[in-house]
């Protein structure tokens, strides 16, 4: 029990039988008196009690609306977050490209010089200069065994003295079948072991078998 029941208590104890008797129609209209109490003030103060229910609704609906929100961010996180890394992506992408483009502006000289090797090298080989068409092979071949996988440029030059050499083959065993003299024979030969094309048993089968052609064709 609290303070005050244990004081009403003590009181009732002290109270005449006459009182005792009286006590409950006194705490009735006691009663009544504090439930008059408390309609006058819900009467005089109907304006506070509206407001304040109006205000309750109106945080009530804006709470909701903001846990619907924050229900729509939280399962739009996952695509945002998504975005955040294929653009994140993108940009070293371009960053790579960028530098790359920076670089091969730097050296645009000499990119000019490597794309004319291979038509040089079609040049040498057209007029019979083959020591100097193996070196512009050789340097290219270089070129490719470092760059290539990350130049295209360089691929494509590669790609285009492969195909020089294929070129130059032909005629050195085409020259090989013709009417020239030993130490032309001999020449050729350097240049095929030169080329790598063949191994030392296919060079020799190969050098016998284009003399033998001759042999053939002018008997």
């Amino acid at each position: 029990m609290g303070d005050m029941e244990d004081a009403y208590l003590s009181d009732l104890l002290s109270y005449s039988l006459e009182r005792l008797n009286k006590e409950p129609e006194l705490l009735k209209a006691d009663g009544e008196r504090v439930r008059r109490a408390m309609a006058d003030v819900a009467v005089s103060q109907y304006r506070a009690f509206v407001g304040a229910a109006d205000c309750y609704g109106t945080v009530r609906a804006e709470v909701a609306e903001i846990e619907s929100k924050l229900d729509a961010m939280r399962g739009a996180l996952p695509a945002l977050r998504r975005g955040c890394q294929e653009f994140a992506a993108r940009a070293e992408e371009i960053s790579h490209a960028r530098s790359l483009n920076r670089r091969t502006l730097s050296h645009h000289a000499t990119i000019l010089d490597l794309l004319e090797v291979p038509q040089l090298q079609d040049t040498c080989i057209r007029h019979g200069n083959f020591d100097e068409a193996l070196d512009l092979e050789s340097f290219v071949g270089k070129m490719a065994v470092s760059y290539a996988t990350d130049v295209p440029v360089i691929r494509a030059l590669g790609d285009g003295a492969k195909e020089s050499s294929d070129v130059m083959l032909t005629q050195l065993l085409s020259r090989l079948e013709g009417a020239i003299q030993l130490p032309e024979c001999l020449r050729i030969v350097g240049y095929l072991r030169r080329m790598a094309v063949l191994d030392e048993v296919g060079l020799r089968r190969t050098f016998l078998r284009c003399r033998e052609t001759f042999v053939a064709g002018a008997g």
